[in-house]
């Protein structure tokens, strides 16, 4: 054969090999993915969470996408780096906390060809969505562990903010005690941040030492499972599994898994299939999840927990099902009735059996 009629066969192999692999592998190249995070990523947390799920969107899409991180304060400064990023390519911008909502609307108007989404927003526009957890599911997990494992019938809650978030985890948590421990009561200190070490410890010693022998905590340290630890009490723990920081005093920990969400909704955009929308994801979807329970647990406690947790799972548990009364006796839902979402994100009362008010600001 001759050199030349050769190489015409391999360029036509070739050729052919390569035709035979679709346009879109061919042509389309890794969607670049951009996250914003307001604080630094720690080992436990909020932050902590998104970026591991961060770390799952890049290991489950593998080339399809190209991830950065920006950590950037709320406010006028992201508005400028989401610019940045839409005028450099990015194509999905994931900005991790209410507060860059506002600053992302502004910039979403000017890119239509670049998607956004906001964790527990509410604007949403064409190119603009939110996404956001149940958190109050875990919560009510936590609250049955706490519920049973309490010795004194008290236990202490640190709360952040007076936000829907919180107010719905606050009563989830008393609903899911009171549901194995109807005596049990929740006391409740509001710290009006998410992260303050210092005065979370100066609270969570005070909680133990008027009476509550369990704490709760819905900030992202890991503060209340050290004091648990250090005084002898018990802890639950929520966002990440924190038990290395008390593991005597965690008795559980259901984190937030922000994974399957983000890989749906990535491939979404990929495929051109996504949509604006607001999605409220929990235990059905993956995102709430128990992550471990302490060995000494008892047995019958880790069966409700499995119970509750896989009722959750298929939609048969709702927990702000009633009758619910709230904290002065009145009766808030009636028996059998569910709490609409639009219900719970309205939500401004306390529930029986919790000592302590909403702040007014």
């Amino acid at each position: 054969m001759k050199p030349s009629r050769r190489i015409f066969l391999i360029s036509a192999t070739a050729a052919a090999l390569i035709s035979a692999v679709p346009l879109q592998a061919q042509d389309k190249p890794a969607l670049e993915v951009a996250f914003l995070y307001d604080n630094p990523v720690g080992d436990v947390g909020w932050v902590r969470q998104h970026d591991d799920a961060r770390l799952a969107l890049e290991e489950a899409l593998g080339a399809e996408v190209k991830t950065k991180v920006v950590q950037v304060p709320t406010g006028a400064d992201s508005e400028r780096v989401m610019r940045q990023l839409a005028q450099g390519g990015t194509k999905l911008i994931y900005a991790v906390s209410f507060g860059y909502m506002n600053p992302m609307a502004k910039v979403a108007a000017q890119f239509p060809d670049t998607v956004f989404m906001n964790a527990q927003g509410f604007k949403t526009s064409k190119n603009m969505g939110v996404y956001s957890a149940r958190v109050y599911e875990g919560f009510y997990l936590n609250g049955i562990v706490a519920g049973k494992t309490s010795k004194t019938g008290t236990v202490g809650f640190l709360a952040s903010m007076p936000v829907p978030e919180v107010v719905q985890s606050v009563n989830a948590f008393a609903l899911g005690m009171r549901s194995v421990n109807p005596d049990a009561v929740v006391k409740i200190v509001w710290l009006n941040t998410w992260y303050d070490p210092g005065r979370e410890r100066e609270a969570a010693t005070a909680l133990l030492s008027g009476g509550a022998d369990v704490l709760s905590s819905i900030l992202s340290s890991p503060v209340s499972i050290q004091v648990a630890e250090e005084k002898g009490a018990h802890a639950v723990a929520w966002q990440s599994d924190m038990a290395k920081y008390g593991p005597k005093a965690q008795l559980i920990a259901t984190v937030l898994d922000w994974s399957p969400l983000y890989v749906a909704n990535t491939k979404r955009v990929i495929e051109g299939t996504w949509e604006s929308g607001s999605e409220w994801a929990g235990a059905s979807q993956g995102v709430i999840r128990v992550s471990s329970l302490n060995e000494a647990v008892p047995a019958d406690v880790k069966e409700l927990v499995a119970k509750a947790e896989a009722d959750l799972k298929s939609g048969s548990l709702k927990p702000f099902t009633g009758p619910i009364a709230d904290q002065h006796g009145k009766e808030r839902v009636a028996a059998g009735v569910s709490l609409s979402d639009d219900e719970l994100m309205r939500l401004d009362w306390l529930s029986a059996g919790i000592q302590g008010s909403i702040p007014s600001n």
